[in-house]
This record gives structure tokens, sequence and C-alpha cells, in this order.
């Protein structure tokens, strides 16, 4: 008889590490996934996408940010992306979000078989799961790049300022570090939406409000360091 498979190596963290304030529906975990694409409409492309994270089994769209412009880090003479991150609770493992992710993207017309870095129509990355740490070949838990990354920092800032990433500190904090430069906000996006019953409602009020900006957040955060 064959041997059984490895289980995946999973870490639990404490509740700590959650976003300050964030509540989740019991049997649910928060967890954070970030959106760009660069080919056939890429802001159609990223709402669509977010309309189908949203059906996914046992997942709420909790928030998703304003949708950005950014240079393109691989091969030269590709299109500008246009990136985003939302934040969805779900009761689904990681493994299984990852292959309904990976799914989006197929069903999009994503193909791998083009130079790394090369142009896409649809990139879905899952950053971070609350309470989860991850090493196995399919999936790192947190995301290894996460904090090299404006695109996806500036983003992930507007929607969990507060979230402690394990091992790397607050995102506020980190997307202040990497800075946000060769990123706009699209022009045309409405603005990025909470879900006042999931996302952590002081955050929500102080940001939409504008009684603070994003910026002003990380410089606050700065100055405690």
């Amino acid at each position: 008889m064959a041997a059984s498979p490895a289980r995946p190596r999973v870490t639990l963290l404490s509740d700590r590490n959650a976003e300050a304030g964030a509540v989740s529906p019991a049997g649910f975990r928060r967890a954070y996934v970030a959106l760009g694409s660069n080919l056939q409409d890429p802001p159609a492309q990223l709402r669509a996408a977010l309309a189908g994270i949203a059906r996914l089994p046992h997942t709420c769209l909790a928030a998703r940010s304003r949708l950005y412009q950014s240079a393109p880090l691989g091969p030269p003479g590709q299109p500008d992306y246009c990136n985003a991150v939302c934040v969805i609770d779900t009761a689904l493992e990681p493994l299984p979000l990852l292959r309904a992710l990976l799914g989006l993207e197929t069903a999009a017309g994503r193909t791998r078989s083009g130079p790394r870095w090369g142009p896409r129509v649809l990139d879905l990355d899952l950053l971070h799961v609350e309470g989860v740490r991850m090493d196995t070949p399919e999936l790192t838990l947190p995301h290894p790049h996460l904090h090299e990354r404006g695109f996806v920092l500036t983003p992930l800032s507007e929607v969990a300022p507060l979230l402690e990433i394990p091992g790397l500190g607050r995102v506020v904090r980190l997307a202040a570090e990497v800075g946000r430069a060769g990123l706009n906000v699209l022009a045309r996006d409405p603005g990025g939406w909470f879900a006042p019953d999931l996302s952590d409602e002081k955050n929500r009020t102080l940001i939409e409000s504008q009684e603070i900006s994003v910026f002003d957040a990380r410089q606050a955060e700065m100055g405690k360091k």
C-alpha cells in the first residue's frame, strides 16, 4: 500500500497577530489577497476577479483597496499593471483557497508558459491567512515577497494598516519603509470599500472620512519605532 502523503507544515499563531479589532464570523479566518493584471483591460479584470472571489464557497469579501497603476517588474516593453488588495473571511483551508484562486486565474485566461514576470491577464497572490504560518512546495505563508513590494503594501495598508505580519511587522510600517514610488491611484476607480460588519470599524471610519490619511497613519506608526 502506498504511503500517505506528508501533511503540510502549518503553524498556528496567536490571535494577537490578526489585525487589531478585525472580527471574522465564527469558523472563518481572515485572509488577504493581492490582485494584479496588465492585459485585456486590467481594471475590468480585477473587478471580475473580485466578483469571483466573492462567489467562492464559504467565503465573504470584507474589503478591497483602491485600484493602483504600477510599472511592471519583469521584461521591458510590457504594459503597466493594475493592482489591488482584498480582504476575505473564509472557512476554506489555505491550500484549497489557493487552488480556488488559481482556478479564477485560469478562468480569466491566465497561462504560465511565458517568461518569468511577463505580462499576465490575472495574478492572484495569497498574502496572509490569519493564524497560519505555512511552508510547502505549493504555498508559503506569509507570502515570502510581501514585504518587498510597494504595489502590494500600499493597497494592503489601506484595508489593514494595523495587520501584524508574522516575522515582518505591522503593515503600516512595512509600507512606509518600502514607499510608493511609481504607484498612482487609478483616476476612474470609484474607490475601495469596506463591509462594515466585518472590518475594523475604527480604521474604516478614520480613513474613509479622511480624518487621517494612510500616509499620516504610516508616519504615526514610524514615530513609535
